[in-house]
């Protein structure tokens, strides 16, 4: 009696080629998120770099001359940075020396519409409540010896 070999399959089966692609598409759609969300990351991370540093730079020019510091509400930056607006609000702080200076800036996305801001609060003591608690008249303290100068042996 001859015995017959049987083998298995000798090609690829339908199955097993449908089970490849659905790992494909699944692996490949993962990775197209991945991507995308790593887009994205990176974009509101640029945004942030460059909204602290303008936030900072107009804080320090509106802090330089503290005098005229007024509110600002909605201002374009400048025509170096077209899609950023600024706003300036000022309310007293906790001390009657301090105020809380807050300034936001924004970035209008691809349809007009604000799609980053950033605030940046700091209290600041402006110079017109720095002169008023000057001008007040100081508590004379006690006067004392002034200390000696000469060595001690």
């Amino acid at each position: 009696m001859k015995r017959r070999r049987t083998r298995g399959p000798q090609g690829v089966l339908l199955l097993e080629v449908v089970l490849a692609l659905g790992v494909l598409v699944l692996a490949l759609t993962w990775l197209a998120q991945a991507l995308a969300t790593g887009g994205r990351a990176a974009r509101r991370a640029q945004l942030q770099a460059q909204a602290t540093l303008l936030a900072q730079s107009l804080l320090d020019q509106a802090l330089a001359s503290p005098e005229s510091l007024q509110p600002v509400d909605q201002q374009p930056v400048g025509e170096q940075h077209p899609d950023w607006l600024w706003s300036l609000q000022m309310q007293q702080g906790p001390y009657e020396e301090l105020w809380l200076v807050e300034l936001v800036v924004s970035h209008l996305g691809p349809g007009g519409q604000a799609d980053f801001s950033f605030r940046l609060r700091r209290y600041v003591r402006l110079p017109s409540v720095q002169a008023e608690s000057e001008e007040a008249p100081q508590e004379s303290l006690p006067t004392s010896a002034p200390p000696s100068s000469g060595s001690g042996l």
